[in-house]
C-alpha cells in the first residue's frame, strides 16, 4: 500500500470561520473536501511543506503555525499520514491557484460537508476544542 506524508493546514478568518477546499486531482477523491495542504517531499519537515504547498495552492505566505494533530487513516488504495498544524498568522490574500473551489465555513457547517475520510478526525477536533 502507497504511504503517504501530508501537511494540512487549519486557517481561521477573523469571523471564526475555517478554510477548505475541494479536491481537483481525477482519482476516486475527486471534489470531496478537504482542509488545505499537501505532499511533503524528500526530507521536509511538515512546517516547511505546509508553507511551500500554501504559497503554491492558496497563495499565501505563512508566516507562523503550529502543530495541532497528527493523524494517520488507511484508504483502500493509500495510507496517509496528516500532520495537522493551526495557521496563526499570514501575509497575501487568499486565492484559488490551481483552479480548486475554496470556501469559508463555520465550526457547525463542517458536519454538513462532504470531507474525505482522514479529515473527519480533524473536524470532530476542532468541534471538540471549540466545546
Amino acid at each position: 500500500m502507497k504511504r503517504i506524508e501530508v501537511a494540512v493546514g487549519v486557517l481561521f478568518n477573523n469571523q471564526s470561520e475555517v478554510l477548505i477546499g475541494q479536491r481537483v486531482v481525477r482519482d476516486d477523491y475527486y471534489q470531496k473536501w478537504e482542509f488545505p495542504g499537501g505532499k511533503l517531499e524528500q526530507g521536509e519537515s511538515p512546517q516547511c511543506a505546509l508553507i511551500r504547498e500554501f504559497s503554491e495552492e492558496i497563495g499565501i505566505k505563512v508566516s507562523r503555525c503550529e502543530s495541532f494533530m497528527v493523524l494517520e487513516h488507511d484508504y483502500p488504495d493509500r495510507h496517509v499520514k496528516l500532520y495537522v498544524q493551526l495557521i496563526h498568522n499570514y501575509q497575501g490574500e487568499i486565492n484559488a491557484m490551481e483552479g480548486q473551489a475554496l470556501r469559508w465555513v463555520t465550526l457547525d457547517q463542517l458536519a454538513s460537508i462532504d470531507f474525505l475520510a482522514g479529515n473527519q478526525a480533524i473536524v470532530e477536533a476542532l468541534q471538540q476544542q471549540r466545546s
